[in-house]
């Protein structure tokens, strides 16, 4: 059996990594959800993370021993790549003209519609009076490329608009700001499929001929105006941010809500219908309903009614 003397030196343990990871990066998240963070800026620190567990694992390495060299190299790494990032990306440069949007049906009965807006804030408006499919503007940012693409078969008219050019376009933003405008019309019955990644959306859809929306969020807050009338289904998945959908008096509705980290917040005039979900007492024969389902992430859901 050993003994241990106070002469020998005692095991010496690494830093608590994953604890102090935990808090930071749940502090920053709570600093984005209060506005005192711009969620651009949030994300611009994933090109902190490699250099950042690369530094944790050899001060555990070495056992804290050259720990100032490690933090000088750590911050010479993250400077390497995100200068590497600009560069690629041509953020230097000026950045694009404003894309003008001008779509028509074509002939078509009912349409297709996908927006992937990347890192921007996207608005949509519904106009009941237009009569083109999609109509607005579309600012990209430094190194962003936006594809667009339309096609009309069997009377259905399929349009996309798609952000692409790379994870980091947030380093494009010093310059003029990103955003795309929208007005979605037609008059004719629109399946509409929404992906951002990091920014707000403001979905108007209170004058769209809805047959369903399937909306999917990265970080940023989300609201969403339903339309009045018409039987249609709604999908909102988000990561980080708050989300409100505005439903009409006038609308029965079954809401499914799966809750992640924070509130949930109904009308009463939706009866609890088990965990989570609330149905209006007319659903069943209403003539005017929606079936809304969000699975939210890290922000509070609200259910707003909209007079």
């Amino acid at each position: 059996m050993t003994s241990t003397t106070a002469n020998e030196p005692r095991p010496t343990r690494g830093a608590p990594v994953w604890p102090v990871v935990l808090i930071v990066a749940g502090a920053l998240l709570l600093l984005g959800n209060v506005g005192w963070l711009s969620w651009h800026v949030l994300f611009s620190l994933e090109l902190l993370f490699p250099p950042l567990l690369v530094a944790f694992g050899l001060d555990m390495l070495l056992q804290g021993r050259h720990r100032l060299l490690i933090v000088v190299g750590a911050i010479v790494a993250f400077a390497a790549l995100s200068a590497g990032a600009g560069a690629r990306l041509g953020t230097g440069g000026p950045a694009p003209e404003p894309m003008e949007v001008t779509q028509s049906l074509e002939g078509a009965r009912r349409a297709v519609v996908a927006l992937s807006s990347g890192v921007t804030d996207l608005t949509v408006r519904g106009d009941a009076r237009s009569s083109l499919l999609v109509a607005g503007t579309v600012r990209p940012l430094r190194g962003e490329r936006v594809q667009r693409s339309f096609d009309v078969a069997g009377g259905v008219a399929r349009f996309a608009l798609r952000s692409e050019g790379g994870f980091a376009r947030w380093l494009g933003r010093a310059g003029r700001p990103g955003g795309w405008d929208l007005t979605l019309g037609g008059g004719v019955p629109v399946a509409l499929t929404v992906d951002t990644g990091v920014g707000a959306a403001d979905l108007d859809l209170s004058q769209a001929e809805l047959e369903r929306l399937d909306l999917d969020t990265g970080v940023g807050d989300t609201r969403v105006v339903l339309p009045a009338r018409g039987r249609y289904a709604v999908d909102i998945d988000t990561g980080v941010g708050a989300v409100t959908v505005s439903v009409p008096r006038g609308l029965a509705a079954r809401i499914e809500v799966s809750r992640g980290v924070g509130g949930v917040s109904v009308p009463s005039r939706f009866v609890p219908s088990g965990d989570d979900v609330y149905v209006s007492p007319d659903y069943a024969t209403a003539r005017h309903r929606v079936d809304l389902r969000i699975d939210s992430g890290v922000g509070a859901v609200r259910i707003v009614d909209d007079d």
